[in-house]
């Protein structure tokens, strides 16, 4: 579920001419944000390249490993505009 709050007020500035503006505020928790699951470490013993000899037993944790960590969203919006009816 993701709420959203909307409030729109207008004034009728001329008679058929209505100016509108509004706000929106929308929350959500437990989302995964891309910049918070980039693991930067890295273990060299998992990977021949990095020591340029054949692959050797792993020492210390697997890096970079996958972690998930859940943050909350907030998302505001303005708007406004001109109405014209005739």
């Amino acid at each position: 579920m993701v709420p959203e709050v909307g409030l729109n007020i207008g004034y009728e500035v001329i008679r058929g001419m209505h100016l509108v503006l509004g706000y929106t505020l929308l929350y959500t928790n437990n989302v995964a944000r891309p910049g918070k699951h980039i693991d930067r470490g890295l273990n060299p013993t998992q990977n021949p390249s990095f020591t340029g000899i054949t692959p050797t037993p792993l020492v210390g944790p697997a890096r970079p490993a996958l972690t998930f960590r859940g943050a909350d969203f907030w998302a505001q919006g303005f708007n406004m505009g001109l109405v014209f009816r005739f």
